[in-house]
């Protein structure tokens, strides 16, 4: 059996080359090490006895000149040459030659910030499952890990017992940082009996430069590579544990209140882990994890000092392609911080500029932002050159646009990038009508409760828009986002899995959407029972919740039916609550509009019984 590390002694400016073998030749009674390092320094040797067949060597190796540092940048490795010679009296019995890589890397903390090697750094890591270690091989890990790369991350979450030789040995290659723990995730069972120190690691994978934050089962140790007395280590704290979800979305949230009493590195983990994680996960759902998964993403980079971000295994935004993933997971984000996604045609959309800069190095250029309606109407600005610090959260300026220019009920797209860059930021934002008409028309009458006025005018062969009070329907509230982390203390039952819909509806006329939910749905789904409904009665939906799972029955949001001679829109949204709301307002109108039309032709019957016990 043969060992062989490279310790880098950053305090004694000096390598610990460790090199023992429980073999040697027959007649062996010394060996000589000697290690040459190509751009270090010269070479340097020690002999020793062979004690019992058996030969151990540690030789301290002063570099002479300042080594070229490994990290996410520059993964810059050197190579060892190890010769050892077995002597019997004045004859060389063998010699072995051992090529050993590594690398100089030194993880530090800056108050609530990482170092590596003394530049402030971000991590942005993503959690390994044992099932992704034991599918893979050397070539496997490498592939794996430059796709990570090329989508921006740098840092990758596992269990210590996974580590291998091969996954270090293509993480430093790569320029990935490995950060090991002894707790459970991807809902595996841990070993309770197994422990491990950073001792432990060290010595068997020292030689790695990429191996970065340690975690020991043994007395909570949290140690970073190069400050094995730093008693600081980090902090960590789930995403799902923060208990105020009930917000509308923004831009300008941030983990401020979450660091202000710390005095270390803090990571938010478990980012984008889904609440009912399924093989079989539909478009609607995925999409609407990726977008929730984003901003939780966003808001870890948009906080100042903070330390970075864990993805969880299940995170819907891995689906994503490279480049899309890379604009708000990389090294250098451009981020648009605004109070809302959903806006007036009659309103200024304001917003702060913002780029979040953890890459190489600092940046001089321009920042320009470009907005484009669905007809290909364009506003453009561009600010002067600015510069923008490595290492910083950094406020660039204000944006101003007039929403009045562009055609109300459209979605508009910003792009916020920087200048002479790769660097760029895609966001939507929703603009509906400033001053619409909500007169209902002739002919079409509103109920808020199944009473028998409302008997008498389907008995009667009219329209009726249906929409009652949400304390009268039978079912779990309506929620926005898949994911565990949105779930709240106080509403223990949610239906959550976005928005099903033919945005060419005409009921959705003027109101800008996709066939899923984005963030315009947010205050309709917070203000929602959906309706479970089967069969043939799924044929009314036009509007639903997707199943959550296989087999569920269709959750509907707006469905259409005739009851008796009448003919009934049903819409289990409280719009009337919140028509302060342009959205709401929009959908209102776009019933209304409906209902009055001749396109309004119920296939479904439902007799009034069936529509009391929903």
């Amino acid at each position: 059996m043969e060992y062989c590390r490279v310790f880098a002694r950053y305090e004694e400016q000096m390598l610990e080359i460790v090199y023992a073998a429980d073999w040697c030749p027959a007649g062996a009674a010394e060996a000589q090490l000697r290690v040459d390092i190509a751009g270090l320094g010269a070479a340097r040797s020690v002999r020793t006895a062979v004690t019992n067949m058996n030969v151990r060597f540690t030789l301290s190796y002063p570099w002479e000149t300042a080594p070229e540092c490994w990290d996410e940048f520059s993964p810059e490795l050197y190579e060892a040459l190890l010769t050892i010679r077995y002597f019997g009296g004045d004859s060389v019995l063998e010699k072995r030659e051992i090529s050993k890589k590594f690398g100089f890397c030194r993880v530090g903390t800056l108050g609530t910030q990482f170092t590596v090697n003394g530049r402030t750094t971000f991590l942005r890591a993503l959690e390994i499952c044992p099932d992704t270690v034991m599918l893979f091989s050397g070539q496997d890990w490498l592939n794996y890990l430059t796709g990570l790369k090329n989508r921006g991350l740098n840092c990758i979450s596992l269990r210590t017992s996974l580590l291998s030789e091969e996954l270090l040995d293509a993480a430093d290659v790569c320029g990935i940082y490995v950060k090991t723990h002894d707790y459970a995730e991807c809902g595996e069972e841990i070993n309770t009996n197994e422990e491990w120190s950073w001792q432990d690691l060290e010595k068997q994978y020292g030689s790695h430069p990429s191996l970065a934050l340690m975690s020991g089962s043994r007395a909570g140790e949290k140690v970073l590579r190069g400050c094995p007395s730093s008693s600081e280590g980090w902090v960590e704290f789930a995403v799902r544990d923060r208990l105020d979800y009930s917000e509308a979305p923004d831009t300008k949230s941030t983990h401020i209140g979450d660091i202000c009493k710390q005095d270390c590195p803090t990571l938010v983990t478990n980012v984008g882990e889904l609440r009912n994680p399924t093989p079989d996960q539909s478009a609607c759902q995925s999409y609407l994890a990726q977008i929730c998964t984003r901003e939780a993403l966003e808001e870890a980079l948009r906080t100042p000092k903070f330390g970075g971000f864990c993805l969880h295994s299940t995170a819907a935004v891995m689906k994503l392609s490279e480049r899309r993933m890379r604009e708000f997971s990389g090294a250098v984000v451009p981020l648009l911080m605004m109070k809302k996604y959903v806006w007036s045609s009659d309103e200024t959309f304001t917003a702060n500029m913002v780029i979040a800069n953890y890459g190489r190095d600092k940046i001089f250029e321009r920042v320009s932002v470009s907005a484009y309606d669905e007809q290909g109407q364009h506003y453009g600005v561009t600010s002067n050159k600015i510069r923008i610090n490595r290492g910083s959260v950094m406020n660039v300026g204000q944006l101003k646009i007039p929403l009045g220019q562009f055609t109300p009920g459209q979605r508009l797209e910003l792009t916020i990038s920087i200048d002479n860059t790769q660097y760029r930021n895609h966001y939507s934002i929703w603009m509906f009508e400033d001053d619409i008409s909500l007169r209902v028309p002739e002919h079409v009458h509103i109920a808020r409760r199944l009473d028998e006025r409302m008997r008498g005018l389907l008995a009667a062969g009219k329209k009726v828009v249906y929409i009652p009070k949400l304390n009268t329907i039978k079912g779990e509230p309506g929620w926005f986002s898949p994911l565990a982390s949105q779930m709240c203390l106080n509403r223990e039952q949610v239906v959550c899995g976005g928005v099903s819909c033919d945005p060419a509806h005409p009921i959705l006329r003027g109101f800008p959407t996709e066939d899923a939910a984005d963030f315009q749905w947010w205050h309709l789904l917070h203000n929602s029972i959906p309706v479970k409904l089967s069969g043939n009665a799924r044929s009314g939906i036009l509007v639903s919740m997707p199943a959550e799972t296989e087999g569920d029955a269709e959750r509907a949001l707006i469905f259409e039916v005739c009851v008796g001679k009448g003919r009934l829109l049903v819409c289990s949204i409280d719009l009337l609550i919140q028509l302060d709301r342009p959205e709401a307002r929009q959908l209102y109108a776009g019933m209304l509009a409906y209902a009055a039309s001749a396109d309004f032709l119920p296939a479904f019957e439902m007799d009034m019984e069936e529509l009391e016990r929903l």
